[in-house]
Parts: structure tokens; C-alpha cells; sequence
């Protein structure tokens, strides 16, 4: 017997667990359904959009946490436009 979308998303959530364990669950369901209104989303349309909210983030293959993430490139960034250092005449 084929799963039912409900079982489907709890093992998507399962699954993003597994690999994402320092993002919240809310995390990643608001996310993945951030572009949809919520009011009268079925089963069927809230597994595809966690779906395919999971593949995006397969492909982007950054296992690194979101916040982690973020401040990381906060960071990389503060100095990017510095005026560069003189290193005389070359």
C-alpha cells in the first residue's frame, strides 16, 4: 500500500532532521511553504513543497547550519569593500 501524503511529510521531516539536526523544525517548514498561503494547503501541496524544499537544499549540498551559515558570510563580507593596503610600487 502506497504511503499517504501525511506519512510521506513526516518522513521528509524525518529525514531533514537527520541531516539538518541544528535547524528547528519550524525552520524548515516555514520555509519550504514561505511563497503559498497556508489556508487550505492539502497534504498533497505542503509534501511537494517540503519536497522540494529537501532537493534545494540536497543541491545546494550545505549541511552547514543556516545561522552558521549566515554569520559566515556576514563575515567574509565585512572587508569587502576596505580600501586595500598599499604594498608600495611594484
Amino acid at each position: 500500500m502506497k504511503p499517504s501524503y501525511y506519512q510521506s511529510t513526516l518522513d521528509v521531516l524525518k529525514e531533514l532532521n537527520e541531516d539538518y539536526p541544528d535547524v528547528e523544525i519550524t525552520r524548515h517548514i516555514s520555509t519550504a511553504v514561505s511563497e503559498q498561503d497556508l489556508e487550505g494547503l492539502t497534504d498533497k501541496e505542503f509534501f511537494k513543497s517540503l519536497r522540494k524544499y529537501q532537493n534545494e537544499l540536497a543541491i545546494d549540498g550545505n549541511k552547514e547550519p543556516f545561522d552558521k551559515f549566515v554569520n559566515k558570510i556576514i563575515e567574509d563580507g565585512k572587508h569587502l569593500f576596505d580600501e586595500e593596503e598599499d604594498y608600495g610600487d611594484f
